[in-house]
């Protein structure tokens, strides 16, 4: 995978994750980075390039429901929405029915407003 900026939304039943509802949005994303980009999960917001997750409703849930994740992999800064529109995005289902996860993509490209 390239170090371009990628956006990447990711639809997961949120009791398939195994961390706790607080962890969840961190442990999807380092099981996405090192299964999908090959690679550690960076959240380091000092280093140059970095992760970012967003906490979106439903992802702490109790209940056995899907929701949406949504993660900025490679940035070197908080995204506005213009820089949005202009990277690549990635949209995902996933599920995890024991070890790995089985992710299947469902529409790449860049963003049309």
């Amino acid at each position: 995978m390239s170090n371009s900026p990628l956006r990447v939304v990711i639809r997961v039943c949120v009791t398939d994750i195994p961390a706790n509802p607080q962890e969840r949005v961190y442990r999807l994303g380092c099981d996405f980075a090192e299964q999908i980009l090959r690679r550690p999960y960076n959240n380091n917001l000092r280093d140059d390039c970095h992760d970012a997750m967003h906490f979106l409703p439903n992802c702490e849930s109790e209940n056995s429901l899907r929701a949406w994740f949504v993660y900025d992999f490679n940035v070197t800064e908080p995204l506005d929405k213009t820089q949005v529109l202009t990277i690549s995005h990635a949209v995902y289902h996933a599920t995890r029915q024991g070890e790995p996860w089985w992710v299947r993509s469902l529409r790449r490209g860049k963003l049309v407003s």
